[in-house]
């Protein structure tokens, strides 16, 4: 870990905020803690704080509200919503209004540091593709340039994680088990409004309909495999 980062615990749960702030004191972050969205926007009127784990449900403002409170008063604080239950419109709509991501009780502490320190990080890209080699490989270029890479192998399990941890940019192989990679593209931009799209396929007459579609709703450009890996990263380096 680098730095020192200072963070906000808001949840109304004694043993979860008490709990968790004793952990990340032990790893050297300075931590603080507040019991509703009305103390938080308090606190953070006091000091900045780089990240605010912020419970979905609160008494008074609900974790939504209270994050859009604290975008208003500081727009560089990264928001992760802590909760417990699987409230789907709810979650989308924290993410739609910039929440950082999302991590589920009972907490998993590897995961509450792995987002922290995350959130100090440049440009998130996932990368769909259900060819294993071609997608690890993707990943380990990428990874050697500087970027944080998410890997999935389908639009469910880049579905779940895009809600984890909104992605930037996606780089999606068109063809895919499920839903094919334009629309997985409106998914995760109905969940991730500001997502950039780049669209890797080998078959160009086949799947023309899908990358038109694409383009259409806002995707980048389409690349045919094989591509080569500078071109890649030049496009990129355009959009971020």
């Amino acid at each position: 870990m680098t730095g020192k980062k200072r963070i906000l615990i808001v949840d109304d749960d004694i043993f979860m905020r008490e709990t968790t702030s004793d952990i990340l004191r032990e790893k050297g972050y300075d931590v603080d803690w507040a019991t509703s969205g009305e103390e938080t926007v308090q606190k953070m009127h006091e000091k900045h704080f780089d990240v605010v784990l912020l419970d979905l449900k609160l008494g008074g403002m609900n974790g939504c509200e209270t994050h859009q409170a604290i975008k208003k008063i500081n727009a560089l604080t990264k928001t992760i919503i802590i909760t417990g239950y699987s409230q789907d419109e709810v979650i989308k709509d924290c993410l739609r209004d910039g929440v950082f991501g999302i991590l589920y009780k009972p907490l998993d502490m590897d995961k509450v540091i792995a987002h922290i320190e995350l959130a100090g990080k440049g440009t998130i890209v996932m990368i769909i593709e259900d060819d294993e080699i071609m997608r690890h490989s993707l990943e380990n270029i990428l990874r050697e340039h500087g970027y944080y890479v998410i890997g999935a192998k389908d639009s469910e399990e880049a579905l779940q994680k895009a809600i984890e941890i909104p992605p930037h940019i996606l780089i999606t192989d068109i063809k895919l088990p499920t839903l094919n990679g334009c629309d997985i593209f409106i998914a995760i931009k109905e969940i991730v409004p500001s997502v950039k799209a780049i669209l890797i396929t080998g078959y160009r007459e086949e799947v023309h309909d899908l990358i038109t579609m694409a383009l259409e709703k806002g995707a980048h450009t389409c690349l045919y495999k094989p591509f080569d890996a500078e071109h890649l990263l030049k496009i990129l380096k355009e959009i971020t």
